[in-house]
C-alpha cells in the first residue's frame, strides 16, 4: 500500500468515527466561550456607554478605535489574557487525556462503549503525558534555533552587502526548521501509536525505537503528513480570505465561517493520526520482529517427567 492509500484510508477512518471530531469541536467551542466571557463583559461595559463604538467598531472595524479601546484602564487585557491561557491549558490536558481512547478507536476500527473508551483514555494518559514532556526537548531546541536564525537574519539585513540576503536566509532556514518540526511531530505520533498498539509502558525506550522507525520511513511519512497539512492550510487561507471580505456587520456569517475553519483543522489533525495508524499496520506486518520487540513473553512452565517405579536400594556388603 502506498502513501496515497494510507491517506485515503485514514480519511475514511475519520469519517466512520466522526463523532470524535464533533466531540472535540463541541468541547473546544464551550471552552472558547468561557475563555472570552470576561473580555466580553469588560469590553461591553465600555462600548455600551460609548457612542463612538457604533460607527467605528460595529458597522466597520477601525484599528485606531480598537487600539484606543484596548489601552483603556477599564479593559485590563493582561489580566484577562490569563483566563484564556488557563482555558488553553485545560484543553491541552483534555486532548492528551483523549489520545489513548482516540488511537484505540482508530486502531481497532470499531465503536467503543463509553466505559471502554474512557478506560483506554485513563490507561494511556500518563504514558501520553510522558511523551508530551519528552517532546518539549526537541521542540524547544528548534525554537532556540529559530530565534538564533532570526537574529542572524536581522544582522545580515543590516550589515551584508546583498540587500535581501537576510530575508532569504530566514526563508530557507525557517523552511528547514519547519520540516524538522514536522519530523518531531511524526516521531512522537509514531511513539503514541506504538504505545497503544503494543501496550508499551517504557516510554523512553519507546521514544528511542520510534525515532529509528520514523527516520527509516521519513520520506513516505513526511509526504503523507505534508499532503494532509496542505489541505488544512488551504482551507485556513481560503477561509481567512473570505472572512476579510465579509461585511463587518455580518457577525453570524463570520462566526459560522470561523467555526468551519476550526472544524477542518481538528479533522485534519485526526486525519493525520488515523493515517499514521494505517501506515503502522503495514509497517508492523512487514517488520514482525520490531512489532513484538517489547511484548512480555509468556512464562515458561517446567514440566517434570512422571515418576517411575522406585528402584530398589543397593544392598550394602557387611
Amino acid at each position: 500500500m502506498n502513501e496515497k492509500g494510507f491517506v485515503r484510508r485514514g480519511a475514511a477512518l475519520v469519517w466512520r468515527h466522526q463523532r470524535l471530531v464533533w466531540w472535540i469541536f463541541a468541547v473546544n467551542y464551550i471552552l472558547a466561550w468561557l475563555a472570552t466571557l470576561p473580555e466580553r463583559i469588560a469590553i461591553g461595559k465600555v462600548l455600551n456607554l460609548s457612542l463612538a463604538a457604533t460607527p467605528n467598531l460595529v458597522n466597520r472595524f477601525d484599528i485606531a478605535a480598537a487600539v484606543e479601546l484596548l489601552t483603556r484602564p477599564s479593559v485590563p487585557m493582561q489580566a484577562l489574557a490569563s483566563t484564556s491561557l488557563s482555558v488553553a491549558v485545560v484543553f491541552l490536558v483534555y486532548m492528551v487525556f483523549l489520545d489513548g481512547g482516540i488511537l484505540t478507536v482508530y486502531m481497532q476500527d470499531r465503536k467503543l462503549s463509553k466505559a471502554e473508551f474512557f478506560e483506554n483514555c485513563g490507561d494511556f494518559f500518563w504514558r501520553m503525558v510522558r511523551l508530551l514532556l519528552f517532546s518539549v526537548v526537541p521542540f524547544g531546541i528548534l525554537a532556540v534555533l529559530y530565534s538564533v536564525l532570526n537574529k542572524w537574519s536581522d544582522r545580515l539585513s543590516r550589515d551584508a552587502a546583498p540587500e535581501k540576503l537576510g530575508f532569504w536566509v530566514l526563508v530557507i532556514g525557517g523552511f528547514i526548521i519547519l520540516l524538522a518540526a514536522l519530523y518531531v511531530r511524526l516521531w512522537f505520533d509514531v511513539a503514541q501509536v506504538r504505545a497503544v498498539a503494543q501496550d508499551e509502558r517504557g516510554m523512553f525506550r519507546n521514544m528511542i525505537r520510534s525515532f529509528v522507525i520514523t527516520l527509516r520511513s521519513l520520506p513516505s511519512l513526511v509526504w503523507m503528513y505534508f499532503r494532509i497539512s496542505l489541505v488544512a492550510w488551504a482551507v485556513l487561507f481560503a477561509g481567512l480570505w473570505i472572512w476579510l471580505r465579509l461585511p463587518h456587520a455580518a457577525v453570524a456569517r463570520s462566526m459560522v465561517l470561523l467555526e468551519v475553519i476550526l472544524l477542518v483543522q481538528i479533522a485534519s489533525r485526526l486525519w493525520q493520526r488515523a493515517s499514521a495508524i494505517q501506515w503502522y499496520h503495514k509497517y508492523a506486518a512487514d517488520h514482525p520482529v520490531v512489532a513484538i520487540a517489547f511484548t512480555t513473553p509468556a512464562p515458561v512452565q517446567i514440566v517434570e517427567p512422571p515418576a517411575g517405579p522406585e528402584s530398589p536400594a543397593p544392598e550394602t556388603q557387611s
